[in-house]
């Protein structure tokens, strides 16, 4: 992560490679561990002009749900930021967000940041069919977010940050990936009805947990940690994949897409 953040040729490389993302998924293959998907192409409404910037990295989750969104709709581009002081901590980045945290947010003069926060914020504005204003859709979205937030993310960790090389591996990883692969299958059994959290679409819940079922999903988690994906899970990944245009970005961006630093610690 340091050298990526001290190398201006690497992070132009990363921008490049996320602006390329937009390609239509019917002419792409993706697919995690040799697997992959043809996707087709789903139709969007014309969109309010936009030109929103994600401050972030790749190899974030909690940036890739924002990420995805502008790229998928084209509203916007990845500024790619570091931790650090020739990040988040310079006085520039500090102007727009004084907690020093990626993802950041900026459209126009107005700053933003948490990636829930910024989602819903984009969704309101520019894409309200993800976020739809029925009080019982969006109180679905917003249950099927808070529900892995509370749920799961604090096996993260335990689990997923340590075959990244974020953290060390604790002493009962193991213990915590079987019981994260019970919960998975709960959230499946209950949220995944359908193809997408609210059906045959996605939503704002689809883009906020989707890197997260990608990323664990990949085979250190079960090598590492014991971590059984369920089977529904992991066709969820792949009518992810195919529904989301800039999903290409989970497997490639210059060494630091999700599956390319997992891949690097195996």
């Amino acid at each position: 992560w340091l050298k990526f953040q001290s190398s201006h040729s690497r992070i132009a490389v990363v921008a490049s490679l996320v602006s390329s993302c937009t390609t239509a998924p019917e002419e792409r293959e993706m697919g995690q561990g040799g697997g992959c998907c043809r996707a087709e192409a789903q139709p969007t409404e014309a969109l309010p002009t936009a030109s929103v910037e994600i401050y972030g990295v790749t190899g974030s989750k909690n940036c890739m749900g924002a990420l995805l969104l502008i790229t998928d709709r084209q509203l916007g581009r990845l500024v790619p930021t570091m931790p650090g002081p020739e990040g988040t901590q310079t006085e520039e980045f500090l102007a727009m967000n004084p907690f020093h945290a990626v993802p950041t947010m900026k459209d126009g003069d107005f700053c933003l940041a948490e990636s829930g926060a910024i989602m819903r914020y984009l969704a309101d504005q520019y894409v309200p069919e993800l976020y739809p204003k029925d009080p019982a859709v969006r109180g679905r979205i917003d249950w099927a977010v808070d529900n892995f937030a509370t749920g799961m993310y604090g096996d993260v960790p335990k689990t997923l940050y340590p075959c990244m090389g974020f953290a060390a591996f604790p002493d009962d990883t193991k213990e915590v990936g079987k019981a994260l692969g019970i919960k998975m299958q709960a959230y499946a059994d209950f949220f995944l009805k359908e193809k997408f959290v609210c059906g045959d679409k996605l939503s704002l819940a689809d883009y906020k947990v989707a890197p997260f079922f990608y990323a664990l999903e990949h085979p250190s988690l079960k090598a590492k940690c014991d971590l059984e994906v369920p089977a529904r899970i992991s066709q969820y990944n792949k009518d992810f994949m195919a529904a989301s245009a800039s999903s290409g970005i989970f497997t490639s961006a210059g060494g630091f897409a999700i599956k390319e630093m997992l891949d690097a610690k195996m």
